[in-house]
């Protein structure tokens, strides 16, 4: 066990003080190095549970002896040039080397410093070219470098003793190094943020630093203790503990009455802590002690006798952020206190709840509504008062729909604005006389406000090129509007979106007018939540039209749906057989008529084989083996007629499959 912890510590050095200069150096330059050519190396060893080791270089020359956790060496001036270097136990000599590097190139004038950082389990290196060039008198060069295992990407603050705290570093990931800053020499208090919501949680006060002075600050984890060591030229390391930080909690405020006057906000006493808060309108976040308060909402100037609502032992926890929505008539005023969380956000994410504060509306269903796809259902039956969980989900811009009569169809559309990675948001649906909108409460404070678009009645409609001597066509909508291009024999669009009401449809070549159609379909209504199938069917010169409904509710569990259509131009009345592995065939559809679609049939899950009978003989004259349809497929199979007799089977999805008849 200890020479597996020693051989992972042993070559973690080596790769520091071999590969990673080799890295460094690159390999492009040949050049031999002249006498005089030199080289800076030093080390520093921030891996909490590794052993003490020495480095050999070129055999005999004991270039690190005794190196410690959190300890750092001066720099070793060497020639440029090769080396072999070998890792050994303390005091031990080349034959003891648990590991050699040969080749290694140090490149002259250049300043090093190699670090091994991280858990034995988890080590690894980083080799940092110090910069001690061009430094403003005056002034001091630091950066920051996150060796902190178990820490993850953290932001790191200047906190001056007056003003407001500055983002140092954003986002520094385990394993980064911050680029080199150069400040006015002095002392400084560094914060580190640890779960992203814009507040320290561990501070350090810096040692002041002489003008001239050039430092490595690395964050290290030892146990459950995260410190700063800094480093400076001369190779001493300052150990910097963080300090004690004042527990605060968060609080902020949001006015949702829409008939309340502006509002005060007292807490334990008779002083504001938030004044003159009109509807519509929230706060900032105040930072208050932790504790529990008694809350009242009086009217602006107003006096702890003129409360219009109180809240009692709402309790503020340490580190904690909380919104409070005061919502609903003036006559029927409440609270909600909701605890808001903005730590472990995806880097590309936005966080978001609903909340529903539209007094007079009941419980509603919320739907993400894609540009492309199905709407999803984000939050079900959710009643007046409630709060939804959060959702993390990418960052863009979302259109939600409100159903609040619970038909699975919204009434209410809603489209929010590009909301940035990073953004976490309370979205409050209120009601302000006949007006329900949304207002989404952002971190900083700010209130948006979103207004409902209306919610058109729509219907489906899809197209089927059925005509086999016809060419690509299009479809045109009430003569102008091209709602098809380029639809060619035996294809099918997608469902598209229609408003409800009567529409004429004309078939026409590719780019034609409505002069040049082929097929006109006048008069057809199309009903809201309907879904429908216009087929153009038969030969070029005795084309024709069907407009099926599809139905897709109601389907039972283990069932699939289907129906037959008869579209083989010069093929008469047929019966449709449904012809069992065993048993005798049954009959499923009789003397169907050219242009005449069968009502739907709800049949088990499964592969079945068709017969179609031609001459009413009660003998299949064709027969056709359908593909397995799984349980929830409502196809449509037209038999269709192109030299042959086939079948083309017409899925939910617009999928076509054809099938092709077997040999009697």
């Amino acid at each position: 066990m200890k020479r597996a912890l020693f051989e992972k510590i042993s070559l973690l050095l080596v790769v520091i003080l071999g590969l990673s200069v080799m890295a460094a150096c690159g390999d492009d330059d040949d050049t031999e190095p002249l006498p005089g050519d030199k080289a800076m190396l030093r080390a520093v060893h921030l891996s909490p549970d590794a052993p003490t080791v020495d480095i050999l270089a070129n055999a005999t020359m004991r270039a690190v002896s005794s190196l410690a956790f959190g300890q750092g060496t001066g720099y070793l001036e060497v020639d440029a040039g090769t080396y072999d270097l070998d890792v050994v136990p303390v005091s031990g000599t080349v034959a003891e080397s648990v590991l050699n590097v040969s080749g290694a190139q140090l490149m002259k004038d250049v300043s090093y410093t190699a670090v091994a950082y991280g858990m034995v389990d988890n080590i690894a290196a980083l080799l940092l070219e110090d910069n001690y060039a061009d430094l403003d008198d005056g002034n001091i060069r630091v950066r920051a470098i996150h060796t902190a295992d178990g820490v993850g990407e953290v932001d790191i603050w200047n906190i001056p003793d007056t003003g407001d705290p500055a983002i140092a570093w954003e986002n520094v990931p385990y394993g980064a190094v911050g680029d080199y800053l150069d400040l006015p020499a002095g002392a400084y208090t560094l914060g580190i943020d640890l779960d992203n919501d814009a507040s320290p949680d561990a501070v350090y006060k810096m040692p002041a630093l002489a003008a001239g002075a050039v430092g490595n600050v690395f964050a290290v984890k030892e146990g459950d203790d995260v410190y700063l060591l800094a480093q400076l030229k001369d190779g001493s390391i300052t150990k910097i503990m963080a300090e004690s930080m004042a527990e605060t909690a968060d609080l902020r405020v949001i006015h949702l009455s829409p008939d309340a006057p502006a509002v005060d906000i007292l807490a334990n006493g008779p002083n504001a802590i938030f004044e003159d808060l009109t509807f519509g309108n929230g706060s900032a976040y105040l930072s208050v002690d932790p504790g529990t308060y008694d809350v009242l909402v009086v009217p602006a100037d107003g006096a702890p006798a003129d409360q219009v609502l109180s809240i009692t032992g709402l309790t503020l926890g340490v580190d904690k952020s909380y919104t409070v929505a005061a919502l609903g008539m003036l006559n029927n005023l409440s609270s909600v206190v909701l605890e808001d969380d903005y730590a472990d956000l995806d880097a590309a994410n936005i966080r978001v709840r609903a909340i529903h504060a539209a007094d007079g509306v009941g419980e509603v269903d919320i739907w993400n509504i894609p540009d492309t796809g199905d709407p999803a259902l984000l939050y079900e039956n959710v009643g007046y008062g409630t709060v939804g969980d959060y959702m993390d989900l990418p960052a863009g811009a979302y259109t939600l729909g409100f159903d609040v009569d619970n038909d699975a169809t919204p009434d209410l559309i809603f489209k929010t604005p590009d909301l940035a990675a990073g953004t976490v948001a309370n979205i409050f649906a209120v009601k302000d006389g006949d007006d329900v909108y949304l207002l989404v409460q952002l971190k900083d404070g700010s209130v948006a406000k979103i207004m409902a678009e209306a919610a058109a009645d729509t219907a489906m409609l899809r197209v089927f090129h059925l005509s086999p001597d016809a060419p690509a066509v299009d479809v045109l909508a009430n003569d102008t509007v091209r709602a098809v291009t380029n639809l060619v024999y035996s294809e099918c669009t997608d469902y598209l979106d229609l408003d409800v009401g009567t529409y004429t449809f004309d078939v026409v070549p590719v780019d034609g007018a409505v002069g040049d159609s082929v097929l006109n379909i006048a008069d057809l209504a199309l009903t809201k939540d309907m879904s429908y199938t216009a087929v153009a069917y038969g030969e070029l010169s005795n084309i024709a039209a069907l407009a099926l409904v599809d139905d897709y509710s109601g389907l039972g569990a283990g069932n699939i749906r289907v129906r037959a259509v008869h579209a083989a131009d010069g093929v008469g009345e047929v019966d449709i057989w449904n012809i069992p592995d065993t048993g005798d065939p049954a009959m499923l559809y009789e003397n169907v008529g050219y242009g005449v679609a069968g009502d739907f049939m709800e049949l088990p899950a499964g592969t079945y084989t068709l017969g179609i009978d031609t001459d009413d003989d009660a003998t299949p004259d064709l027969v056709f083996e359908m593909p397995a349809l799984a349980e929830g497929a409502v196809v449509s199979i037209f038999a269709v007629m192109d030299t042959d007799v086939y079948l083309l089977a017409l899925l939910a999805d617009g999928t076509v499959v054809q099938v092709d008849a077997s040999t009697m």
